[in-house]
């Protein structure tokens, strides 16, 4: 999965190297700052998504009902 090629973002790639926010930030302001986060994240390595329910994102949580099996998720 790409990320965005902010310092330690973190954030799933959007357009011209950066996540949705610091794209905005460039179009914007032309100076990137860091994005703050907020809340748990999911606990699956290398997700990073918003944490949902037992520790997992709303993604990974629905694909270890169907499956009982975690994978990282497609781009």
């Amino acid at each position: 999965m790409k990320t965005c090629a902010f310092p330690d973002c973190g954030y799933p790639y959007s357009a011209k190297g950066y996540c949705k926010s610091h794209y905005q930030q460039y179009r914007l302001k032309g100076v990137l700052t860091a994005i703050p986060r907020y809340g748990p994240t999911c606990t699956f390595p290398a997700c990073g998504r918003p944490h949902r329910g037992k520790g997992l994102c709303a993604s990974h949580v629905q694909q270890q009902r169907r499956t009982g099996v975690l994978t990282p998720l497609r781009t």
